[in-house]
């Protein structure tokens, strides 16, 4: 193995460390609606996956949140995989990571209660 690197390698880690980024920036926007919730209900849910636990919690008071947060995230990240299939096919342009953000489906959620 070479300790240099490849001007393909080069190419193929910036594209790497460049998903990764979208990848943490889009992380970052599904944390952001959880913990919004978390500030407003007075509760503590880790993280999205924590929210999972509770959403099929029939009678669990926030079972309706936890149940939307969660297929928003799976809506979020199908639509953000199409978005870099793609990119990576030619069929568009990669976006910035705020016109990416833009693109992905809004959460909309309003408690029953």
């Amino acid at each position: 193995m070479p300790w240099f690197k490849t001007p393909e390698q080069v190419s193929i880690d910036e594209q790497q460390a460049k998903i990764r980024s979208f990848e943490a920036a889009i992380s970052s926007h599904i944390q952001s609606i959880v913990d919004d919730y978390n500030r407003s209900n007075g509760v503590i849910f880790s993280d999205v996956h924590s929210c999972k636990n509770y959403a099929d919690v029939e009678g669990y008071s926030h079972q309706e949140f936890c149940s939307a947060v969660w297929l928003w995230n799976v809506a979020v990240w199908e639509a953000s995989r199409q978005i870099l299939a793609d990119v990576l096919s030619g069929d568009r342009s990669e976006p910035t990571v705020d016109e990416l953000i833009a693109e992905l489906p809004v959460f909309e959620f309003q408690s029953a209660a």
